[in-house]
């Protein structure tokens, strides 16, 4: 049996980097390399962000078409040259060097207090962490926005866990919530989670969820001629 590979692989890479003005700087990458297989592909919406550059690998060979694609550059994405203040790379720094898993707004707030940042600057902060891949933080969305999820990963590996799971898998992508410990490690996911998790999986639009009746439905599980 062909080995699969399951959940998200992420490794930095310092690159040099030549630029339009004839210079060449040395630009951090982080390099997420996605699951392959077709159960998973729904689950790369995490990371479909502004400030990305996605490597589309593609081997002509095995097409029985000859295509072209539009592409662009390292060199091409403005944002690189950014240079940011001082005390946004700390809170950066300090938000990546914690080992919880997520904390809530305050406590993100309150870190940005720390360095000198209020909170409308520290909103905006939110999002262009979010939009590189650092964080996550949906902060327009009302079940969301008060949770900061400090290692993607996190919330991937719970995704991961349920498109994993044979049961669901048998049961075309259905599942009830109160099965939810079954998939999910007690004390990485607790309980009082599950919530944001689930509002998480239906934004990205991984699945549908009747509330009232606390059945899920993942799309990805599902066999081709039952999606509607």
């Amino acid at each position: 049996m062909k080995k699969l590979t399951r959940g998200v692989d992420i490794q930095p890479w310092l690159l040099s980097c030549p630029f339009p003005d004839g210079l060449s700087r040395d630009v951090n990458i982080h390099f997420w390399d996605f699951a392959g297989q077709e159960i998973f592909h729904l689950t790369s919406q995490f990371f479909l962000t502004k400030r990305s550059l996605y490597l589309f690998v593609w081997d002509p060979r095995k097409d029985e078409e000859t295509r072209t694609f539009d592409y662009m550059t390292l060199s091409q994405m403005p944002h690189l040259l950014d240079k940011l203040p001082k005390r946004w790379m700390d809170i950066r720094n300090e938000l990546k060097a914690r080992k919880d898993d997520y904390i809530t707004g305050e406590d993100y707030f309150a870190v940005c207090r720390s360095h000198a940042i209020n909170k409308e600057k520290a909103l905006f902060l939110s999002h262009y962490l979010h939009d590189l891949g650092i964080i996550l933080h949906f902060r327009m969305d009302s079940l969301l926005a008060d949770t900061v999820i400090l290692k993607p990963e996190w919330a991937t590996d719970a995704v991961y866990a349920m498109l994993d799971s044979l049961e669901i898998q048998q049961n075309n992508g259905r599942f009830n919530r109160i099965h939810l410990s079954r998939y999910w490690d007690k004390k990485k996911y607790p309980a009082e989670k599950y919530t944001l998790l689930l509002r998480l999986i239906e934004k990205l639009e991984l699945s549908s969820i009747s509330w009232a009746s606390m059945i899920i439905f993942f799309r990805s599980c599902c066999p081709a001629n039952a999606r509607s």
